[in-house]
């Protein structure tokens, strides 16, 4: 069996005399119109044909191995830059805690500072409270011992005069009342949210990597 590579064609030399005539020339008697084909046993264009095969298959792969490695190595860049975004990210935000937890401190510390204002003045009453409660004290274990009539009268005297400014003790000289109240009692939520929506953005292209980067020799 013959191959005729310019027709692309199987013929039997045995049965065509040699020679074959292609399909479209059926009919045509002149035998010289496949003298310029280019006619080559079979079983050397199978051979040809193999090689030809195996050495496009293997450039295939070859290319489909560099693909792979081009492919993963942008999977690994990727892999980089998005973590190095994330540190940028838990930075800005690391900031933003460090500034909310400072105005934190100095809210508490507000409210401990007025707390402990009320509680001294609360306290000082408590001091003069337990003042005249020893006064007192020392005025009826007097009288017990007193015989005098008069130094009697004169401490009932001064009693009444105490129990007057004791009255006044019984109303405290500050009140127990604070409370944090937040401005116009709403939800800062969305006001939060306005504030961080302009804080950064993510940028990414999708221009494909061989377009992406210049090589300079130095």
């Amino acid at each position: 069996l013959m191959l005729c590579e310019t027709c692309d064609s199987v013929f039997c030399t045995l049965c065509t005399g040699g020679s074959h005539v292609p399909e479209e020339e059926e009919g045509n008697n002149n035998q010289a119109s496949t003298a310029d084909h280019t006619v080559i046993p079979l079983s050397i264009a199978r051979k040809r044909m193999s090689e030809i095969v195996i050495y496009k298959a293997n450039e295939c792969s070859s290319k489909l191995n560099s693909a792979d490695s081009i492919v993963n190595e942008e999977i690994d860049r990727l892999e980089h830059l998005a973590d190095a975004a994330f540190n940028s990210v838990n930075r800005l935000f690391e900031e933003l805690g460090d500034v909310m937890e400072k105005k934190r401190i100095e809210v508490v510390a507000d409210v401990r500072r007025r707390k402990d204002e009320k509680r001294v003045v609360l306290e000082q009453q408590l001091k003069q409270i337990e003042a005249e409660k020893s006064d007192v004290q020392a005025n009826v274990t007097t009288i017990k011992h007193q015989v005098d009539v008069k130094n009697v009268t004169t401490r009932i005297s001064e009693l009444n005069c105490k129990l007057e400014a004791i009255s006044q003790l019984s109303e405290p000289r500050e009140n127990s009342y604070i409370e944090f109240h937040r401005i116009g009692d709403k939800s800062f939520e969305a006001s939060v949210n306005r504030l961080l929506k302009d804080i950064g953005r993510i940028k990414t292209s999708k221009t494909f990597p061989s377009l992406c980067r210049a090589t300079m020799e130095t």
